[in-house]
């Protein structure tokens, strides 16, 4: 019989995801295309969310909704998803989210979601920052350091790109490379809410990973001293 020594980390304790979902308020954003951006989400969460996207190792989510124009707004505070109510009750808040105008200030959003990952009350096993953007940021370089400070705190930034633009689209991919994330692309909003799905399965049910001997060992012993792993404390 086969001890399976070599399973994936992530299969021996149940995960936590802490993902902060930032979409684009801007003025280049019309209010149906702004519509159809919000309501992806609404769709998505509403609709057997548990059952589409925490079939992994990730069993609860800890999530924030953000949104950036030339200012950034918490729309929807942190709260946890483990169940399709919990889910639903999180798309409940963000039909309601109202669209800002202005500019473009994608490094205070990345900056600002960051801190909050960094010091609110929960502690997930991976964070994550999920941005979306129709534009091209108002300061590039300073959008690029905002991912970069983030990626130094183990946050990820994964970004996604509506248009088919080459600038927008390579200065997401930067920013993305730049937090260590995965770029995405959706040609118009109304592919929006497909290639959304598509970012979200990734982030929510990463794949497994092949840890170290020594990690395994460590995860072993853990287990048998009936221990749990605890990520990094907040700052």
């Amino acid at each position: 019989m086969t001890l399976g020594i070599l399973a994936p980390a992530q299969s021996l304790l149940a995960a936590s995801l802490e993902i902060g979902l930032v979409i684009d308020g801007s003025g280049s954003v019309s209010s149906s295309d702004f519509a159809l951006q919000r309501d992806a989400y609404v769709n998505i969460f509403s609709n057997d969310f548990v059952g589409n996207f925490l079939t992994g190792d990730v069993d609860t989510v800890y999530i924030s909704f953000w949104q950036f124009a030339s200012s950034v707004q918490e729309e929807v505070t942190w709260t946890t998803i483990q169940t399709n109510a919990d889910a639903i009750a999180f798309a409940n808040a963000i039909a309601s989210v109202t669209q800002l105008g202005g500019g473009t200030n994608t490094a205070g959003a990345i900056n600002t979601v960051a801190n909050s990952i960094l010091t609110n009350a929960f502690d997930g096993d991976s964070e994550v920052i999920d941005l979306s953007s129709d534009g091209i940021p108002n300061d590039q370089a300073a959008a690029v350091t905002a991912a970069s400070n983030a990626f130094s705190n183990d946050i990820v930034t994964n970004t996604l790109f509506v248009g088919t633009g080459t600038t927008g689209q390579s200065n997401l991919a930067a920013i993305a490379a730049a937090g260590g994330g995965t770029p995405f692309v959706a040609n118009s909003f109304a592919e929006y809410e497909e290639a959304l799905t598509e970012k979200l399965d990734l982030e929510f049910n990463p794949g497994p990973t092949t840890p170290e001997p020594a990690s395994i060992l460590g995860l072993l012993t853990l287990g048998s001293l009936g221990l749990t792993l605890k990520s990094k404390k907040k700052v």
